[in-house]
């Protein structure tokens, strides 16, 4: 049996490749598009299949075929995108996540984990200010979301309801920030060129100030989470919350500055309101997932794997 990664090819989903392959899988990633770029040291030992999520019968075929008995569901349109095009935004997010679903659901597989979001929390005041760490039980802002999140609300209580009524087991990772080698869009992306730019010598401005904080969590925990939540026993609960290390962008700045001394970096004045803090106790305790990376750690191992690769 295999594992099934929708969007695969891409920044998170490459990640996750990589480490199914270094657990001795031998995992299909479906893409729309496919870019090997990504994967092109592990291409020998992953099955690649072009295809839409928006196309169930292919979808269908696909796990068939390769005899998926799990997926790891990760083709979105990221936030800017989703923005930008909101009806191609909700049909690729609501209607692709709910044929992943219902694939699931057809074929009687072992378990979906699908990639939530914390765009589903509303601003920071209103769950008390920046220093309260949210958990899963507070209550989501569909008020204050951007459309991304608004599709990952819904996409939340499509696995209720799927999970309720069909009995599927379905997992949904609410990841932070996540930064990493390779991240090239999405309304985080800055994170990722704060520390690539300066490790390639090339300037970088940010538009936010470095007071601003965010839960920083590096592609390679965000990657082991999927995996982790791929095998783990029966959990209680359908979704959780995963994150890394609040620092704020300062921090990152001096963190970038101590392996790249004379790094260009320009910091903006904007400050968002945003969620830092997240209670991350339930997938400690259920499914067995802690990340392994500080942000000194990741910024680290991001810098050495940017220079690696030339």
């Amino acid at each position: 049996m295999a594992v099934l990664v929708t969007g695969g090819t891409g920044f998170i989903g490459s990640y996750t490749l990589r480490a199914l392959v270094d657990k001795g899988e031998k995992p299909t990633a479906y893409d729309l598009v496919p870019d090997l770029s990504l994967i092109g040291d592990i291409a020998d030992k992953v099955e690649v299949v072009r295809g839409d999520i928006l196309d169930l019968p292919n979808l269908l075929r696909t796990i068939k075929e390769s005899d998926v008995d799990r997926i790891v569901h990760l083709a979105y349109m990221m936030m800017d995108a989703a923005e930008a095009n909101p009806y191609k935004g909700m049909e690729v997010n609501i209607l692709g996540t709910n044929n992943v679903f219902e694939a699931a659901r057809i074929l009687d597989l072992e378990r979906v984990v699908w990639a939530s979001s914390a765009a589903v929390y509303g601003s920071a005041k209103e769950y008390g200010g920046t220093s309260v760490p949210v958990n899963e039980d507070s209550s989501v802002k569909i008020g204050t979301a951007s459309v991304y999140g608004a599709c990952k609300i819904l996409n939340e209580f499509t696995a209720e309801f799927y999970s309720e009524r069909y009995g599927l087991d379905l997992i949904g990772i609410r990841p932070t920030v996540i930064y990493g080698p390779g991240r090239v869009r999405g309304g985080t992306a800055f994170a990722s060129r704060l520390i690539e730019d300066p490790a390639r010598g090339k300037p970088v401005k940010i538009p936010y100030s470095s007071p601003q904080e965010h839960d920083w969590m590096y592609v390679k925990d965000t990657a082991n989470a999927f995996v982790t939540a791929c095998f783990a026993g029966k959990p209680k609960h359908i979704v959780f919350n995963v994150g890394g290390e609040t620092r704020t962008i300062g921090e990152a700045v001096s963190y970038v500055k101590e392996f790249i001394p004379d790094a260009d970096i320009t910091l903006g004045d904007i400050t968002l309101g945003w969620v830092s803090r997240y209670d991350t106790t339930r997938v400690s305790k259920e499914l067995g997932f802690k990340p392994q990376y500080s942000l000194k750690d990741g910024i680290s191992n991001f810098i050495s794997t940017v220079r690696q690769k030339g």
